[in-house]
C-alpha cells in the first residue's frame, strides 16, 4: 500500500508538470490532451494492482 501511495503521488506531481509544460508552450488547447493521459495511465496502474 506504501509503494501505490507514493506512486500516485509521482503520477499527480507528473500530471501538474506535464500540465505546466503544455500551457507554456502550446497554450490552452493542449492542456485538455495533457491532462488526460496522466489520468488514463493512473487508472492502468491501479487496474493492474489489483490483478495482481
Amino acid at each position: 500500500m506504501k509503494w501505490l501511495a507514493l506512486e500516485i503521488v509521482f503520477s499527480l506531481l507528473f500530471g501538474i508538470l506535464v500540465l505546466a509544460a503544455a500551457h507554456y508552450q502550446r497554450g490552452y488547447w493542449a492542456v485538455g490532451a495533457e491532462v488526460v493521459l496522466p489520468i488514463a495511465l493512473l487508472i492502468i496502474l491501479l487496474r493492474t494492482e489489483r490483478e495482481i
